[in-house]
C-alpha cells in the first residue's frame, strides 16, 4: 500500500506545473504582498517547490479586483503554467467561459478539514481577464 502511496505523490509531483521563473516577484517570505499579482506569484512559486501534500494556510487574495483587466499572457509569465486550463466546453465547471485555475497548495492525503486557495481566472476572447473566483478546495 505504501508503494502505491509512494508513487502516486511521485506521479502527481511530475505532473504539477514548474514554479516561475519570473524575476518580479520572490518566492513567498512568510509575508503577504500588497499587489495580488505578485503576491499569488510568490506563493505559487512557494507551493510548487514544496512536496505534494505539503499543508500551507493560504488564503484567497482579499482583492482580486486589481486581477480583472490583466492580459494571460502578463498572468503566465508570472505565475507559470496554470494547473488546470478550461477551455469553456468542459463539463467540469460549474460556471461557463474559458478559465484558467492555479492551486495555491495541493491536497494533503487522507486529511480532514482546511483546504487551499483554488484562484480562478475567466476571460474572453482576447486573452483578458474578465472574472476572477477564488474558494477553498480539498
Amino acid at each position: 500500500m505504501q508503494a502505491l502511496f509512494d508513487q502516486a505523490a511521485k506521479d502527481d509531483i511530475a505532473s504539477r506545473p514548474k514554479p516561475s521563473a519570473a524575476t518580479e516577484c520572490s518566492i513567498f517570505n512568510g509575508h503577504d504582498h500588497i499587489d495580488p499579482l505578485i503576491d499569488v506569484c510568490a506563493k505559487l512559486k512557494y507551493v510548487r517547490s514544496l512536496p505534494a501534500g505539503t499543508r500551507t494556510r493560504f488564503s484567497c487574495p482579499s482583492d482580486d479586483r486589481s486581477l480583472l483587466g490583466v492580459k494571460l499572457d502578463r498572468i503566465r509569465s508570472l505565475w507559470g503554467e496554470p494547473d488546470f486550463v478550461d477551455d469553456g466546453h468542459s463539463q467540469t465547471s460549474s460556471r461557463p467561459g474559458p478559465h484558467w485555475m492555479y492551486l495555491i497548495g495541493s491536497p494533503v492525503p487522507l486529511a480532514f478539514g482546511g483546504g487551499f486557495p483554488e484562484l480562478s481566472l475567466y476571460f474572453d476572447g482576447g486573452g483578458v481577464v474578465t472574472d476572477v473566483t477564488c474558494f477553498y478546495s480539498r
